[in-house]
């Protein structure tokens, strides 16, 4: 998946640069499931979403972190952050594909 996700001090920055990698998945129902995922395993991330519009060409989710996690622990938050879009990514394209053929 062509994402990028960064760190920046204690906040990890999810960026969806382009539709493509998408396909048929809508970009914002996607940043919402996402949202919804990383909630669900760590309720004390502070979330933002930021969608694009014509200045921001990208929609990103912040996933602020507590100050208390350490550079090792926001490290393997992104690492599952990564995956944890893979898989959405992945399970939201099979849906997509079933429907599909279901219709």
């Amino acid at each position: 998946m062509v994402t990028m996700i960064e760190i920046k001090g204690k906040t990890i920055i999810y960026t969806l640069p382009n539709n493509t990698v998408l396909g048929q998945v809508s970009p914002f129902l996607f940043i919402e499931k996402l949202e919804d995922e990383i909630a669900l395993i760590w309720p004390q991330l502070r979330l933002n979403k930021i969608f694009a519009n014509r200045k921001q060409g990208t929609h990103q989710l912040y996933c602020v972190l507590p100050s208390i996690f350490t550079n090792e622990q926001i490290r393997l938050v992104k690492l599952q952050i990564e995956l944890i879009a893979s898989n959405l990514l992945a399970d939201l394209k099979d849906k997509i594909y079933f429907a599909g053929l279901a219709g």
